[in-house]
């Protein structure tokens, strides 16, 4: 389905995916994204928010051999979607920028257009988080922080991206919120025990900020460790629209009407 130029609605539709990845396997996992996508765009997503290092899985010993630069050919089947069913795609990645390694976020437009996001606060696991066995190692032995922070388009609104620990800076959100974006979309990895804090904290910004606010997990196992899915939207007055499950992949999705937000969960085989 291909929304003709200027059929949608200017009103702001947006979806949070989670899903499955396989480890370190980034063409499976493009093709895993493909059916949630799909699904976005039937139910009328401009655009749609997929986890953090959502092509590789959060394999994090292997991210210097995964690494993407912004033109690789690996995206040419979520851009061709992109393009095709006229919706912007956020993917995780590590990216090579500079000469160096960032956690990142592509956001690929319909025109062709890729915006780069890059995680600014880097973050770690505690040894509790797995305590049968190894935890990754910490994002900043692997990463450099970044500062890529652009705004992307939403029907009428401005979206500001986040990734995972990004969301524990109250200023990270405020600026967003001061240079006009009227949603805030995080891309996670989320384990079991740290769900219901970020659903506070997100809720809260939802609240405070009054910005629409989405979090997009994992569901299933990622980098040694269990995710807690439970992906979720919030509207600007901090009621969750819609929450997925802990296991399962699926969409979250929100739509804005005359003053006043509704939300969709969609289960997605």
């Amino acid at each position: 389905m291909r929304r003709e130029p200027g059929a949608s609605s200017h009103a702001s539709c947006f979806a949070v995916a989670q899903l499955e990845v396989l480890a370190a396997n980034v063409a499976a996992n493009v093709s895993r994204h493909e059916p949630l996508i799909r699904a976005a765009v039937e139910a009328g997503a401009d655009l749609v928010v997929f986890p953090e290092l959502s092509l590789t899985g959060y394999e994090l010993g292997d991210a210097v051999r995964l690494a993407i630069l912004p033109d690789d050919g690996c995206l040419d089947p979520l851009r061709t979607l992109a393009a095709i069913h006229d919706i912007t795609v956020v993917v995780g990645a590590p990216l090579h920028r500079n000469r160096e390694l960032f956690l990142g976020a592509l956001a690929l437009g319909p025109s062709g257009s890729i915006a780069l996001y890059t995680k600014h606060h880097l973050g770690a696991f505690s040894p509790e988080a797995s305590p049968s066995g190894p935890i990754p190692p910490p994002e900043w032995s692997v990463f450099s922080p970044g500062a890529a922070n652009p705004l992307i388009r939403c029907g009428e609104s401005r979206a500001g991206l986040a990734i995972c620990a990004d969301i524990n800076h109250r200023e990270h959100v405020a600026r967003a919120a001061a240079r006009g974006a009227g949603l805030y979309l995080a891309g996670v990895f989320s384990i079991p025990s740290d769900v219901d804090n970020d659903h506070r904290t997100l809720a809260a910004y939802a609240r405070d900020l009054g910005l629409a606010v989405g979090f997009a997990n994992y569901c299933g196992r990622t980098g040694g460790l269990w995710s807690g899915g439970r992906s979720a939207i919030w509207s600007p007055t901090g009621e969750c629209l819609g929450e997925l499950p802990a296991c399962g992949p699926g969409l979250v999705i929100a739509r804005r009407g005359p003053g006043v937000w509704h939300g969709e969960v969609v289960r997605v085989s």
